[in-house]
């Protein structure tokens, strides 16, 4: 909410009683500021090769059957 108006149309509780906190704030990232170009920045990284080694173990032992 960015206004008074749409506060008391939504608020309920803490959020009509002390509302300041609330509207001070900055909004929270959203899903689709990701694809604004203005808020984005493509930053050139070095290219990297990763090695990965796997390796299993097998730990054996005996139990009495019954």
């Amino acid at each position: 909410m960015s206004t008074r108006e749409e506060l008391d149309a939504a608020a309920s509780g803490d959020l009509r009683r002390n509302p300041e906190p609330y509207l001070r704030q900055a909004r929270p990232p959203m899903f689709k500021d990701y694809f604004d170009p203005r808020l984005h920045r493509i930053v050139p990284v070095p290219r990297r090769l990763r090695r990965v080694r796997v390796k299993f173990e097998v730990d054996e032992s005996d139990v009495p059957g019954l």
